[in-house]
């Protein structure tokens, strides 16, 4: 008991002397003394279970790739299977891509997919989107004056149609025959990448610089 009070007395006493003689605010000091003994304790765990907190991010940061990678997976299939549903339901009585893509809701998404991962592909579908409006809009029947441009624009149309629709049936059977996926990216697929991926940096501009045809 008598110990114990003397120690007790002895700190108040170094206490005292402290703020005294050397001007120390025991306060601030006990503050940061606590900040840098917390700080000194955090640092010790983290190098002492750096290679186990290592692992588990790793092990997490692969496991959200592999789940992203089926999303994308999943998304690009649905919308794929989509469009090819709903373009033979309108293949009796609708002819033109323009026409096709204007009644499928999903046609932005999809032609986004073609525009970043099949450029080539995509600016001819446009061309020929763009000549298939113009044609469509000749006054019917066509008059005596426009007869020569409206057999000029057909003309071409129907060159560029063969030309899109080999390219288009090639890229089709590439993605049935699990060769190739849809490829590109659209808005709603755009999140399960990794945005410091160079490959999808490029996609992204692309995709930035998206417009529709119609």
């Amino acid at each position: 008991m008598k110990v114990g009070l003397v120690g007790v007395l002895a700190g108040v006493a170094l206490t005292l002397s402290l703020q005294k003689f050397m001007g120390i605010n025991l306060t601030d000091y006990s503050t940061q003394l606590a900040v840098g003994v917390t700080l000194m304790t955090i640092g010790i765990g983290y190098w002492t279970f750096k290679p186990e907190i290592e692992r588990v991010t790793s092990k997490i940061a692969i496991q959200e790739t592999e789940e992203n990678k089926e999303r994308i997976e999943q998304h690009q299939k649905a919308l794929n299977d989509a469009y090819l549903l709903r373009r033979n339901q309108l293949a009796l009585h609708v002819w033109t891509w323009f026409e096709t893509f204007q009644n499928f809701r999903d046609s932005k998404h999809f032609l986004q997919h073609i525009c970043t991962g099949h450029p080539e592909l995509y600016d001819k579908m446009k061309d020929l989107m763009s000549l298939e409006i113009e044609f469509k809009n000749i006054p019917k029947p066509i008059p005596d004056n426009l007869k020569t441009k409206a057999f000029e624009i057909k003309q071409k149309e129907d060159k560029l149609c063969e030309e899109c629709k080999e390219k288009f049936d090639e890229w089709q059977d590439r993605i049935r025959q699990k060769i190739e996926d849809m490829g590109g990216i659209c808005e709603n697929c755009a999140r399960f990448y990794n945005a410091k991926d160079s490959d999808f940096k490029e996609l992204k501009s692309r995709l930035n610089s998206f417009t529709m045809p119609f």
